[in-house]
């Protein structure tokens, strides 16, 4: 469906959703729960997402990210680039012929979207390979009194870009509720304010169904998820029954495609998978976010990179606190490399993975061969499994100073390693290669970097052989500095 200017009603929601509103704004305290938001949910679902709802941050906590939502410089420039997004979404819908006003209206529902507390599901898809799928789901927001009003004034609007062949009025409850149907074209939808909430139904009979659900209770499932990913400060919450995903789309596949797409994913242990949950809020401290994997059985295939020890306080420990940017992370190099081959080469899997761990044995065979370097080993086996990407304090931070550090668990068969590889680069140099390989050192170590010509940064690394007695990276002008040391 399209307005009278050529504008779909879907893309401008999804073009208003993504770029406005919720930018500059110092909301970012979560609300107490809503006790009927997490009731519509129904009892089986394929995606269910809600949120609390946000207000002020206070100057006066304690926790840093409140802090940081108070002050002045940060919200001058999510202010500043909430009304540059602003702008850039007028500008993109001024020759669609959608008027002025309903950009405005629906930027502030959008902004009470992201204020109060709701919810947003998807219960089934009926998908099949002759016709277009069907979709059943629902919305629901918290709407105060004074906003009542507001709210259906600027639903009323937006209605009117629909063509009236398509849309009319059906009783939902004891209200009226507004409905458009687009035939086989999409789902029909159907909207209105009940309770203090505004209900959207996506589907037939779908708004009928949250309506009687607002006074019932929060289905099991939904408990239990919550609870595992449960945060001091919830704000969000996300869940995602990803078996019923995985089967939805091969029951729209060609019986050929559909085993593929099924050999695929046992062979990658994706099989396993049943549900993904999130949660998101605040602590004492600062944000705090936890995920939940569901899987049957043990994991299989890439899934065993996440049977890993968790981090440790000293994992973090190596990096600045002065940093304006930190990440660390657990990935075992040479065992996601063996995980990805023995994928490839399941038995399940297509003849187009085979071709593809067949091309890629074969690179790394002719790397041993050209260089004496035995990829799997000598270069993958001898690092460890964490490392970390920061940006060093000072003026350079985020455009010279960012720095990859990895723990080495052989550092002699590590330095043999690279020592080859120096030698095959310096080699190259010399016939007129466009790669040269400069090195230097200091008190502590020997540094290499590289250059190249029309290349505009400078990577730079080093190696510590002595457990890490002081970190120090190179970061200059355009140079970039990695760092690998044993422990």
């Amino acid at each position: 469906m399209t307005t009278a200017g050529g504008v779909s009603i879907l893309e401008l929601v999804l073009l208003l959703i993504t770029a406005g509103g919720l930018v500059g704004s110092s909301d970012v305290v979560p609300l107490p729960a809503d006790p009927i938001v997490a009731q519509i949910a129904p009892a089986e679902c394929l995606f269910y997402s809600s949120w609390t709802g946000k207000t002020h941050a206070s100057p006066d906590a304690a926790n840093s990210t409140e802090q940081l939502f108070t002050d002045a410089k940060f919200l001058d420039y999510l202010q500043h680039v909430d009304q540059r997004l602003h702008q850039s979404v007028l500008e993109g819908i001024a020759s669609q012929g959608v008027g002025e006003e309903h950009v405005e209206g629906a930027f502030r529902l959008l902004d009470h979207l992201h204020s109060h507390a709701g919810s947003f599901y998807i219960s089934a898809v009926h998908s099949s390979r002759e016709e277009l799928p069907e979709m059943f789901g629902g919305l629901v927001m918290r709407v105060d009194d004074d906003d009542i009003e507001p709210i259906a004034t600027t639903l009323a609007a937006f209605l009117q870009l629909v063509p009236e062949p398509l849309r009319s009025t059906v009783k939902v409850g004891h209200r009226q509720f507004s409905l458009v149907e687009f035939g086989n074209r999409a789902p029909p939808i159907s909207w209105g304010i009940d309770q203090n909430y505004l209900v959207v139904g996506i589907g037939a009979g779908e708004a009928e169904k949250i309506i009687e659900r607002l006074n019932g209770s929060v289905p099991v499932w939904l408990q239990e998820a919550k609870k595992r990913v449960a945060t001091p400060r919830p704000a969000s919450f996300v869940h995602l029954d990803v078996r019923n995903l995985l089967d939805t789309i091969r029951s729209a596949m060609q019986p050929a495609d559909a085993a593929t797409f099924a050999g695929m994913l046992e062979a990658f242990g994706l099989d396993a998978v049943e549900s993904f949950s999130y949660g998101g809020g605040l602590d004492d401290q600062g944000t705090v976010s936890r995920g939940l994997l569901k899987l049957s059985g043990d994991p299989r295939g890439m899934l065993t990179l996440m049977d890993c020890e968790p981090l440790v306080a000293a994992d973090f420990q190596r990096i600045s606190s002065k940093s304006p940017v930190a990440l660390v992370f657990q990935l075992n190099l040479a065992a996601a490399l063996t995980a990805l081959l023995d994928s490839l080469e399941h038995e399940k899997a297509p003849q187009d993975a085979l071709d593809t761990a067949r091309q890629l044995r074969l690179q790394l065979e002719m790397m041993r061969h050209a260089l004496g370097i035995d990829m799997l080993d000598d270069l993958l086996g001898s690092i460890g499994d964490t490392g970390r990407v920061f940006a060093q304090p000072g003026p350079q931070a985020l455009t010279g100073g960012w720095t990859l550090s990895v723990d080495l668990v052989d550092a002699a068969r590590f330095s043999k390693m690279h020592d080859q590889l120096l030698a095959a680069f310096r080699q190259q140099t010399r016939s007129g290669g466009p790669l040269r390989v400069v090195s230097g050192q200091n008190e502590q170590v020997t540094f290499h970097s590289a250059h190249m010509d029309g290349f505009p940064l400078v990577p730079t690394w080093c190696i510590y052989r002595d457990a890490w007695a002081e970190q120090t990276a190179y970061s200059s002008g355009r140079r970039t500095a990695t760092t690998v040391g044993s422990r």
